[in-house]
């Protein structure tokens, strides 16, 4: 796959569908080989119309800072060792609670924005996500801070980063 500056997405689409299909089983399951019920992933290329219209301003707890980032990936794709390509991705949070008495339901939905970059910066795709995360609990007390929803030991745009680039270049 020849990709220079100038060249449009178009070249990318069968890439791009062979990785969003890949990025969808890698993500399906947490890192480090633990699996959290509730976590899916979907891929777009345009967001759709009114998406997260129902959620909070960016989240701020400690789950959220965990896994809200930027990070930076170079990789060349296969069969064309002369192209390096560069991924800028970045992950924003945002949250939502439904409660009643004695449960509380908490929803995550995580904005992935990846940016394809030729050697030259010129951007030839962009990669839109949502991670959504659900988590429902019984209230044993009124401490809202009690469950800190903690479930990955690691940087979670830094896994996700590695795992297009693996399916980039699979």
């Amino acid at each position: 796959m020849q990709i220079s500056s100038g060249k449009t997405l178009q070249k990318l689409i069968p890439v791009l569908l062979t990785m969003s299909v890949l990025v969808f089983f890698a993500c399906s399951g947490a890192p480090a080989g633990r699996s959290e019920p509730g976590l899916t992933l979907e891929l777009f290329e345009e967001p759709s119309p009114g998406a997260a219209v129902s959620f909070s301003a960016l989240d701020s707890s400690e789950f959220s800072r965990r896994i809200a980032g930027e990070t930076e990936k170079r990789f060349r794709p296969p069969g064309s060792p002369e192209v390096e390509l560069k991924l800028l991705l970045r992950t924003q949070v945002q949250s939502r609670e439904d409660r009643s008495p004695g449960f509380l339901s908490k929803r995550y939905e995580i904005h992935l924005e990846g940016s394809l970059m030729d050697r030259d910066n010129s951007r030839i795709g962009t990669l839109l996500g949502r991670l959504e995360y659900r988590r429902s609990r019984f209230q044993l007390s009124g401490n809202d801070e009690a469950d800190q929803y903690d479930i990955w030991d690691r940087d979670f745009v830094e896994w996700c980063a590695e795992r297009i680039v693996e399916a980039l270049t699979f």
